[in-house]
C-alpha cells in the first residue's frame, strides 16, 4: 500500500472514531438527564467524558501527525484558525440570535460576548455562552503547546504525559482537587504517542504503559464517574489503535465524524433549548422524552451538516488555498490531498 492510500485508509478509521466520540457525548447530554435511571444511568454516566477523552486522543494524534509532516508554524496556526474559529463564531451568532428572540435573560453583555468571541473566558472568569466549549478552551492551549513539545524531540514528547500527571499530582496535593486543564491536557499528550507508535518508533508495551498510567491518574483526579472514565481511557486507546490501523468503514460513522465539530457545537446551542421547549409541551412519559430526544438529535445533526457544508468545509478549503501563499511545497500539497480536515 502506498503512503497516500495508507493515509486515506487511516482517515476513514479516524473519522469513524470521531463519529463514535460525538455519539457518546450526545447520548450522555440528551439521555442521561432525561430518560435514564437505575442501571441504565450507571452505564451511560461516563459516556460524555468518555467521548470527550476520545476527542482529545484524536486531537493529540492528529497534531503530532501534522507537525511531523510540516513544521511550519504559520501554516499550522493558520489551519487551526480556519478549522475552529469560523464555525464557532457562526454558532455563537446563532445563540445570540436565539437569545434575542426568546429573551432568555442570560448575561450577554458586550463584554461577555466579546470575551466569548475571543475564547478567553477562563482568563476573565466569564460565563460560557455555549457551555460545552470548555473542551475547546483546553484544545486551544494544547494547540499552542504542541509545536514546542514536538520541537523538544522524542524524549520530550514521550515524557509529556508523565510530566503533566506529575504537575497535576502537585496541584491535587496542594489544593485537594486536580486541575481540569491538566487532566484533559494529559489525554492530548497521550494521543500524541500514537504517532510514534504507528510509525514503529515506540513499542506497543511503552504505549500501553503510558495509557495505563494515564487511566490510573484519571481514577484519582476526576471527580465525576472516575472509574468509568478510567475504563474509557483504556477502551479509547484500543479504539485509537484500531482506527489508525483499520481500513474498513462503519456505515454513517465517517459522515458523523466529519460533521462532529459542528454537531458538538449545535447539539448544545440548539439542542438544549429545543429539548427544554418540547419537554414543556410533552411532559412526563418516557415515550415522550424519547421522541423529544430523537427530534433534537435529528434536527441538530442536520444543522451540523449545514454548518459543515456552508461554513466549515469552505473555510478549511480557504485555509488550504492560503497555504499556497505561505509557501507550501508541491510535495506537501500532494500529501494534503490525503490528509484529514483536522
Amino acid at each position: 500500500m502506498n503512503s497516500l492510500a495508507k493515509s486515506k485508509s487511516h482517515l476513514s478509521g479516524l473519522d469513524s472514531a470521531r463519529g463514535l466520540a460525538i455519539i457518546l457525548v450526545v447520548i450522555f447530554h440528551y439521555v442521561y438527564n432525561h430518560v435514564s435511571d437505575g442501571w441504565l444511568g450507571i452505564i451511560i454516566a461516563p459516556f460524555g467524558l468518555g467521548g470527550v477523552t476520545l476527542f482529545f486522543f484524536l486531537s493529540g494524534f492528529l497534531m503530532e501527525r501534522h507537525l511531523t509532516n510540516d513544521r511550519n508554524l504559520l501554516r499550522y496556526f493558520s489551519r487551526r484558525f480556519f478549522r475552529i474559529l469560523p464555525a464557532y463564531l457562526v454558532c455563537l451568532a446563532a445563540v445570540l440570535l436565539l437569545d434575542h428572540v426568546t429573551h432568555s435573560g442570560d448575561d450577554l453583555s458586550v463584554r461577555n460576548v466579546t470575551i466569548n468571541m475571543l475564547l478567553l473566558q477562563d482568563f476573565f472568569s466569564t460565563p460560557l455562552v455555549i457551555g460545552v466549549i470548555w473542551t475547546l478552551l483546553i484544545e486551544i492551549k494544547f494547540y499552542a503547546l504542541a509545536p514546542f513539545i514536538m520541537r523538544g524531540g522524542a524524549v520530550v514528547l514521550r515524557l509529556a504525559p508523565y510530566a503533566t500527571i506529575a504537575a497535576n499530582t502537585a496541584v491535587f496535593l496542594i489544593r485537594g482537587e486536580a486541575s481540569t486543564f491538566l487532566t484533559y491536557l494529559t489525554f492530548c499528550f497521550v494521543g500524541m504517542q500514537f504517532g510514534p507508535w504507528s510509525r514503529g518508533q515506540m513499542s506497543a508495551q511503552m504505549l500501553a504503559l503510558i495509557v495505563l498510567f494515564s487511566a490510573a491518574a484519571t481514577s484519582v483526579f476526576v471527580a465525576n464517574f472516575p472509574y468509568g472514565l478510567a475504563i474509557f481511557v483504556i477502551v479509547n486507546a484500543a479504539i485509537m489503535a484500531g482506527a489508525i490501523q483499520w481500513s474498513g468503514r462503519i456505515p454513517l460513522f465517517p459522515f458523523i465524524g466529519k460533521v462532529s465539530y459542528s454537531w458538538y457545537l449545535y447539539h448544545a446551542a440548539l439542542g438544549y433549548p429545543l429539548i427544554s421547549v418540547l419537554t414543556t409541551l410533552l411532559p412526563g412519559a418516557v415515550w415522550a422524552q424519547t421522541f423529544i430526544i430523537v427530534i433534537a438529535t435529528a434536527l441538530t445533526l442536520f444543522v451540523a451538516w449545514l454548518s459543515f457544508t456552508i461554513v466549515e468545509r469552505p473555510m478549511i478549503t480557504f485555509g488550504y488555498k492560503l497555504d499556497q501563499y505561505l509557501g507550501i511545497s508541491p510535495a506537501r500539497r500532494a500529501a494534503k490531498n490525503g490528509r484529514s480536515n483536522t
